[in-house]
Parts: C-alpha cells; structure tokens; sequence
C-alpha cells in the first residue's frame, strides 16, 4: 500500500539543500547528454583551445594553444583548466570519454558552486529558506547551463571562487586558522583557473 504523504513531510522534503543540488546536477547532466546525443562537439566557443592546449602538454610538454609540430610556447590561459583536461586524457586513453568526463565534471562542480552559494546566504543572513531561495535563482539562471554542459573552465573557476569567498567570510566572522589556509587555497586555485579579465 503506497503512503499517503502530508503537507508537512513534503515541505520538509523540499527544504533540504543537498537535494536541490542533486536536482539541477542531474538536471545538468540530463541536458549534457541531450546535447551530446545532438552535437558530438562540446567544446563551446574556446573549448578546442583548451583541448589544444592539454594536448601539447601531453606530447610535447609545452604550453602552447596551436596546432604545429612541434608548437611553440603560445598559450596565454591559465594552466589549472589544460592540466585538468591533459589528466583526464591520460588516464582514459581517449579524447572523447575525456572532453565528456570533463563535462560532466563541470555539473559536479556546479552542484559544489551551488552549494556555497546555499552556505554563503545561509551565513549572511541566518535563513535557511533564503539559503534555498538562493540555490534555486542561483541554479536556475540560464547563462550557467552552457558553461556548465561545454569543457570550459568558467564552472570551475566559479566553484572555486564561490568557497573561497565562503571560506574568506568564515574567517572574518570567527578568525579560524582553518577558514584562514581554505581561503588561501582556493584564491591560489581561482587564480590558476581563469584569467581575470576574461
């Protein structure tokens, strides 16, 4: 027999941040997949440079966005993203499973985004619905789901931007040594994964 649920139980269901997360990461994951399945290409606008660049990392070990043999060292980008996309073509041997392993990456490092978005209003404004609120705008706004489902570092960046700014707040609020080496290590991160001016 299949219980009845309450008013009550499904608000409760509702409010649990974790599953919002959950939600637009599959939800995410659902597009990516749609869109692979209509365009094998998710490069995006400057995703093939960033393919270039992992790939003459791979064989020539310079840091070089052309095609040439061998490439001079050219590349102006920030090299977290290219590394990132030259160790996942290492370890599965084949471009493809990479630039959709990298894709999907990206929907996990949304949902990361996403949640320090949650934790961050939650620890501005006390309000766990706020908090939800802000997931929900957060998630829902367009311009995230192509940067999210193409092999760009912008997700990456924004994840990383997101909880050092979380773990820069936590500091100023309860000067914790932790929250301190957190906000050091992510800033360092954020700026190797994206230029400033981009």
């Amino acid at each position: 027999m299949i219980k009845k649920i309450s008013n009550v139980e499904f608000r409760s269901v509702l409010s649990k941040p974790l599953l919002w997360v959950l939600f637009f990461i599959t939800l995410r994951l659902i597009l990516l997949f749609k869109a692979k399945d209509i365009d094998s290409h998710l490069g995006g606008e400057d995703g093939d440079r960033y393919l270039n660049e992992a790939m003459n990392l791979i064989k020539y070990e310079i840091f070089a966005y052309i095609n040439a043999d061998p490439p001079l060292p050219s590349a102006y980008d920030m090299p977290l993203y290219p590394f990132w996309l030259a160790g996942l073509i290492l370890i599965t041997n084949n471009i493809d499973t990479a630039v959709v392993m990298a894709s999907v990456m990206n929907c996990i490092f949304f949902g990361f985004a996403s949640f320090a978005i949650y934790r961050l209003s939650l620890q501005l404004l006390k309000n766990k619905m706020i908090g939800l609120l802000s997931i929900i705008i957060f998630s829902s706004f367009p311009e995230t789901y192509p940067y999210t489902i193409y092999y760009m570092p912008d997700i990456l960046f924004l994840a990383l931007f997101t909880w050092s700014l979380f773990f820069l707040i936590d500091y100023f609020q309860y000067y914790s040594n932790k929250d301190r080496k957190s906000t050091r290590l992510n800033s360092s991160h954020v700026s190797e994964s994206r230029m400033p001016s981009s």
